[in-house]
């Protein structure tokens, strides 16, 4: 078995997918139409694993995403370097919601925030 995506409801699917695509260089594999439900998909691929970003403008109830307590809390990309990626995001206005520190595990840790708030976790080491 293998991880195959991790869906995101988003409020703006375009910003989104820029965000994933320009600024983190997933790649588009899909885009469908939900007739059923109204809402646009988009599969983004990023080193076998993709992200699923869901936009249903009916479903749209809150401004941004909440940091859960419980259940899914990020999405953790691996970088060969953190503060060269996070001097990058920076630059280009990604929100920051922790600079590079010293990770348990080794190696350094960052965290952004993507459009609607998802943290989104950079590592350099396993």
């Amino acid at each position: 078995m293998k991880t195959e995506h991790v869906a995101v409801f988003v409020r703006d699917l375009e910003k989104s997918r820029e965000f994933y695509e320009d600024f983190l260089g997933f790649r588009q594999v899909k885009i469908m139409d939900n007739p059923v439900t109204g809402s646009k998909l988009v599969y983004l691929d990023l080193g076998g694993t993709m992200i699923e970003l869901i936009w249903n403008p009916s479903e749209v109830k809150q401004d941004k995403a909440i940091e859960a307590e419980v259940g899914l809390h990020h999405i953790c990309i691996f970088v060969e370097d953190v503060e060269k990626i996070m001097g990058e995001l920076k630059k280009k206005g990604v929100p920051v919601r922790e600079e590079p520190v010293s990770a348990i595990r080794g190696g350094k840790r960052a965290y952004v925030y993507d459009p609607d708030g998802v943290p989104i976790e950079f590592v350099d080491h396993w």
